[in-house]
């Protein structure tokens, strides 16, 4: 899965996207459609019921030919050799996640309590060492939860400065609580797991309606007080994270963790893109070095940063989505098209390969006579100035910058010969070189992880300068 789907298949499972958002986001082209979480064969039935605007919510509703709708698009971006690199991003047999996995099963409600219990039961001293950290004289994690839930912010906050100030291996183990998901099933569907996901989503006592009859089920409320206590312990961190700084970062350098330390930047992230998006950092900002983004956008990250600012977290993960579509709209992809334009001027395959060959010696030094004669920098460039998502970061992007991405796409752009053929030219006593079939593609891994600094730039992904050297 892109890094997208896995935030938003994971956010889905929770509870936090509706299947009205997932079906936007799919519709869209920001996700692909996997059936192993969204198939539901009760939909479609749902329509036919449905009043008004029937042709509308039938169309709607119509998960299983969602695959087939999407695949389809036309995703060719005029070049036929660029479909081949597209494709590469849409082997949905090979994902991992999704491969050998079926279809989500409605089920009873006695076989969702089941495998809560066996969830829950699995984890009992796991939950004991981090809820009983916090408050040692409860008698079990249970209670805890509940008295934790309950407590006044301050009071929490409070308690946990303290607490961590004095006691090692506390830090560790409440990331690690928060971390914890054990009790989502992704595999289950049906009219109980729509309740469920209402209590999973972190849903307040007061706000559930309707949904509030799930809570008669021990296991059930079990799952509502974790999720309860993770939200309360989630928000007591934020304000450690910004208001004690220096007390996180201490304990980062002691106990460090890898989960904490995404959800601090995903969390300054988000608040300052709603106050000034679309702005370079600061002399005391830079973006995070410890973590490549694709390590930090983890589903867990985001699960965390909703239970602490739910408001905050919704912008910015709709700007995490919003600007980029990790196929077509990718950066490798977007000046990969602008390469396969400039190679209409080529009679021959063979041309185009020579041509590589040349620039990968011209773009390390843009003060040279030989890279001011190539036009192809300035059109690669004027095509991303020209994107829709690319164009508004690239105009503010410093010129060392642009140098630094151009020179490692260049060093990273690989071309097959799928064919070779040579023959003897008498009059010129030469040999005559003849590529049948040419590729060109970008080591699109190696890439990203060079361009990582320039993308959470793009990303608007910042934190403050002290972190990266804790």
């Amino acid at each position: 899965m892109e890094v997208l789907e896995r935030i938003a298949y994971h956010l889905y499972v929770q509870g936090v996207f509706s299947r009205m958002k997932m079906n936007r986001l799919v519709k869209e082209g920001y996700l692909r459609y996997f059936e192993a979480f969204l198939y539901d064969p009760l939909e479609k039935e749902l329509a036919s019921v449905v009043s008004g605007q029937r042709a509308r919510r039938e169309e709607e509703w119509q998960y299983e030919d969602w695959e087939k709708d999407y695949m389809s698009k036309d995703l060719r971006v005029e070049k036929e050799l660029l479909e081949l690199f597209t494709a590469r991003n849409l082997k949905a047999e090979d994902e991992p996640e999704t491969v050998g996995q079926q279809r989500p099963k409605s089920v009873e409600l006695k076989v969702l309590l089941r495998s809560i219990k066996r969830a829950l039961e699995r984890q009992e001293t796991f939950f004991d060492e981090a809820l009983l950290s916090i408050l040692p004289t409860a008698q079990n994690w249970r209670q805890a939860a509940r008295i934790l839930a309950d407590m006044q912010p301050n009071s929490l906050f409070e308690k946990l400065v303290e607490l961590l100030g004095k006691k090692d291996g506390v830090f560790t183990s409440l990331w690690n609580f928060l971390g914890y998901d054990g009790f989502l099933f992704p595999e289950y569907s049906g009219g109980i797991i729509t309740a469920y996901k209402k209590i999973t989503a972190g849903t307040g006592m007061a706000q559930l309606g309707q949904y509030h009859w799930a809570l008669e089920h021990p296991e059930i409320y079990d799952v509502y007080e974790i999720v309860q206590a993770k939200a309360s312990i989630a928000r007591a961190f934020s304000r450690i994270i910004l208001e004690r700084d220096k007390l996180f970062l201490k304990l980062q350098q002691k106990e460090f963790h890898s989960l904490a330390y995404s959800v601090a930047v995903l969390l300054y992230s988000a608040l300052r893109w709603e106050q000034t998006p679309w702005t370079q950092p600061s002399k005391d900002e830079e973006v995070p070095f410890w973590i490549p983004l694709n390590d930090l956008a983890s589903p867990a990250a985001f699960s965390a940063l909703w239970l602490m600012n739910p408001g905050s977290a919704e912008k910015f993960t709709t700007h995490f989505f919003e600007i980029t579509r990790e196929t077509r709209d990718s950066l490798h992809q977007n000046m990969l098209r602008s390469y396969f334009n400039y190679c209409d001027r080529f009679a021959k395959n063979v041309e185009q390969a020579e041509f590589v060959e040349q620039i990968k010696g011209v773009v390390i030094d843009p003060e040279s006579k030989e890279y001011k004669k190539q036009d192809i920098f300035q059109l690669q460039q004027d095509s991303l100035l020209g994107d829709a998502y690319w164009g508004p970061f690239f105009k503010s992007l410093p010129p060392k910058k642009w140098q630094s991405l151009l020179v490692t796409w260049w060093e990273n752009l690989k071309w097959e010969a799928l064919g070779l053929g040579v023959r003897w030219i008498p009059e010129e006593k030469i040999w005559d070189r003849r590529i049948i079939e040419y590729e060109a593609y970008i080591d699109e891994e190696r890439f990203s992880e060079k361009v990582d600094p320039i993308v959470k730039d793009f990303f608007s992904v910042f934190c403050p300068k002290k972190w990266n050297a804790s």
